[in-house]
């Protein structure tokens, strides 16, 4: 979605995605920003899991942490 902000002496800006909130502030969401924010959150966060065993016990750790961020966010 873009917005014309010409009027207001900033051009044409991307802004991102409408959000269900009703406060006007929280009204966008910066799709860039928030897709990096995502892949660089679940990276830091998942760094554990590189030198563990590749076994039922791990897999199940990873899926919760990526499932309990991803629901927060």
């Amino acid at each position: 979605m873009t917005r014309d902000l010409r009027s207001a002496g900033h051009g044409v800006r991307v802004c991102g995605a409408r959000t269900m909130c009703s406060n006007p502030q929280w009204a966008y969401v910066h799709v860039r920003r928030l897709v990096i924010y995502t892949e660089d959150s679940l990276d830091a966060g998942t760094k554990w899991a590189a030198f563990e065993p590749n076994d039922e016990r791990p897999w199940g750790q990873l899926r919760r942490t990526v499932l309990h961020f991803l629901t927060r966010l």
